[in-house]
């Protein structure tokens, strides 16, 4: 389960870098920004409850994404 736990965090610290907006993952995740701030710097151990706070508000970013239409014209 550790190896999952592991995974997961490693995951979410990857796409909270790529969205490089901790303020807005703080905001939707309800944790304070420097909570985000020391799991993505590896300051803090991420519990558990942490960690599904910020997937929580990572997958809401995800999906509204993906509901935003492109630029492409046809």
């Amino acid at each position: 389960m550790s190896s999952d736990f592991e995974k997961l965090r490693k995951q979410l610290i990857l796409f909270i870098l790529k969205q490089r907006n901790r303020q807005r993952i703080a905001s939707l995740s309800g944790l304070h920004i420097n909570t985000v701030s020391d799991v993505v710097n590896g300051n803090r151990n991420a519990r558990f409850s942490t960690l599904v706070a910020l997937e929580t508000a990572c997958n809401h970013i995800k999906a509204n994404q993906s509901s935003f239409p492109t630029d492409e014209t046809d």
